[in-house]
């Protein structure tokens, strides 16, 4: 039994055994002597890319490309996206960009690069968007990239996921308040209410894989096919019964060894931690808490991830849902910079 509660504990938190002060300091200098000093400028100065890493067009150069997806023509409420620019302007807020929990310095072990926001011909049609996005996530995943992406609405979720499991359907993990998987909803199946029924009809999600965290609110009966494809749906008051270890276990058994996305609707959490979203819906998951279900993610196959719905113009002054945001997107990228890292030592490449 100790044993047991051991090794779930050290699925939660590490706490910093595998990098030093010494070690942090040599990414300092190495940051500084290889031009991205820029980084560790005060935090109101210098370009907004996200963490004010360089920005890159060349995709097979880098290991994690950091994305923006300016979108909110599948939401009810217009201002997501401007969520892209607000998460750039606080992911410098985020420190030293070291995880204190699990010690992982991201910018240390992978190659992280800004590429900018999905390029649009068409900002008016969300079918020509849908098709323009998977066609730059594409060749992100060609190149061999893994990318994390910062929306705009639920919406950009689905043209993802056809991009990275084209060849092999990717099991998800899922935060949100909602399943979305309604085939449609007020007579439009391209609502960010439908992405995940359409991923698993196209055969880019394994649903059998999928876990759906914090679900809750009066739009239950929209989301039996969740149900009928095998999915696992944790609502919030099963969530706080198994409590957090168990969750994670849960999530690890059910993802297994095979690909794995993270997508985060902001909505997951309860809106007194982030209220500017779409469809704040009381009752959710603490920030603290989604934080450490990513952290118990490491060692996961994790191909990449977003955090979505965030809109700035319900924020306020403060931009505290933009903040919370950048955090828990940085909580992705280090245990998909952990995945990288791993999978590299395992091909030999």
């Amino acid at each position: 039994m100790e044993k047991n509660i051991n090794n779930k504990k050290s699925m939660i938190s590490n706490h910093i055994d595998r990098y030093s002060n010494e070690k942090y300091h040599n990414f300092v200098q190495k940051m500084h002597d290889s031009g991205n000093e820029q980084m560790f400028a005060p935090v109101y100065s210098g370009i907004p890319t996200f963490w004010r890493t360089k920005s890159c067009q060349y995709f097979s150069e880098i290991d994690i490309a950091l994305a923006g997806y300016p979108v909110d023509l599948a939401s009810g409420i217009p201002g997501a996206r401007m969520g892209p620019r607000a998460i750039r302007d606080k992911s410098s807020y985020t420190g030293g960009y070291m995880n204190h929990s699990n010690g992982i310095i991201p910018f240390d072990i992978c190659k992280v690069a800004d590429v900018g926001d999905v390029p649009l011909k068409n900002s008016y049609s969300i079918e020509e968007i849908n098709r323009d996005t998977e066609a730059f996530f594409k060749e992100i995943w060609d190149d061999g990239a893994h990318p994390i992406t910062a929306g705009g609405d639920h919406s950009g979720t689905y043209p993802i996921l056809r991009a990275i499991g084209a060849e092999k359907p990717v099991g998800l993990v899922h935060f949100d308040a909602h399943c979305d998987t309604a085939k449609e909803i007020n007579g439009g199946q391209n609502s960010s209410g439908s992405i995940l029924y359409h991923a698993v009809e196209d055969g880019v999600l394994d649903p059998k894989r999928t876990v759906q965290i914090g679900i809750r609110g009066s739009m239950e009966p929209l989301w039996n096919f969740s149900y009928e494809t095998g999915m696992k749906v944790l609502h919030i008051e099963e969530f706080r019964q198994m409590g957090v270890l168990n969750v994670i276990e849960e999530i690890r058994q059910v993802i297994g060894k095979g690909p794995t996305y993270i997508t985060i609707d902001i909505d997951a959490l309860d809106p007194a931690y982030a209220p500017a979203t779409e469809v704040p819906t009381p009752g959710g998951l603490t920030t603290l808490e989604m934080q450490q279900i990513i952290r118990g993610l490491q060692g996961a196959n994790l191909v990449g991830g977003d955090v979505m719905e965030l809109s700035p113009p319900l924020d306020g002054a403060n931009g505290v849902t933009a903040m919370t945001c950048a955090f828990m997107m940085f909580e992705i990228l280090c245990v998909v910079a952990d995945s990288v890292v791993s999978k590299r030592k395992n091909t030999g490449c």
